[in-house]
């Protein structure tokens, strides 16, 4: 099992923000946090560290949002259960996640990735220069544009990220830039640490190339549509899809 280089955060949508809090408390031994409210997007979260500056953002609708515009992201409209949905890659391709473990081969956002030359720099320039070079290869993309999350304690977590419908069915990561605020899986429970991510599609060729022509790496095989995670918890490996 393989964990990709720039892997920042996985995206799990569910219909229920606390039933499912509950429901991997269980599964997994660690009981997720309360991140906060995307104001005027609708949706809230809770976080759950999946290693060094990894995490797995839990997103749901926020019923004390019902006047929020539509669609939701991240396929929640109409969502009945649970599902892995996407991944977010870090923009700063000069300081990959993780924490050294042998599986790795070298939440928050609601859009999709930029390519990247590998051109060391700050996360800032790396972020918009990766936009405009996946923009040229073909990639549909929007742009790249602020976000932001209001947090327990009142403060506001602030980000950027690349813009985009769902590319590759979600396969393919969004990238994003945390600037000078502190990464979420900091604040994060830990115990537990993701060991593998892959994935499954009607056209996994199809999938391969965009990833190429994005700079990253997923193992995709033939299947129906899935996006598999392997976490090491205290109750065991768990795979969430």
């Amino acid at each position: 099992m393989t964990v990709p280089a720039m892997l920042d955060h996985l995206v799990y949508s569910v219909p229920d923000l606390d039933a499912t809090v509950e429901e991997l408390a269980v599964r997994l031994g660690v009981w997720p946090v309360f991140g906060g409210r995307h104001e005027g997007r609708g949706t809230h979260n809770a976080l759950l560290a999946l290693g060094e500056q990894r995490y797995l953002e839990i997103i749901a609708r926020d019923p004390s949002q019902p006047d929020a515009p539509t669609p939701l992201p991240h396929d929640l409209d109409g969502l009945t259960s649970p599902r892995l949905v996407t991944w977010a890659a870090r923009a700063d391709a000069s300081h990959p996640a993780g924490d050294g473990d042998a599986s790795h081969p070298a939440g928050d956002g609601d859009a999709s990735h930029a390519a990247g030359d590998g051109d060391a720099g700050n996360a800032a320039g790396d972020i918009e220069q990766r936009c405009r070079a996946a923009i040229a290869a073909g990639v549909d993309l929007i742009g790249v544009r602020p976000l932001s999350r209001s947090l327990p304690d009142g403060s506001l977590l602030e980000w950027r990220l690349t813009s985009r419908p769902a590319a590759g069915d979600g396969l393919v990561p969004f990238l994003i830039d945390w600037g000078a605020a502190p990464h979420p899986s900091a604040n994060a429970p830990g115990g537990c640490r993701i060991v593998g991510l892959r994935a499954t599609h009607l056209d996994p060729d199809r999938i391969a190339s965009m990833l190429s022509t994005l700079g990253q790496s997923l193992e995709v095989e033939q299947g129906s549509l899935a996006l598999l995670a392997t976490i090491d918890s205290p109750h065991g490996q768990v795979t969430l899809t």
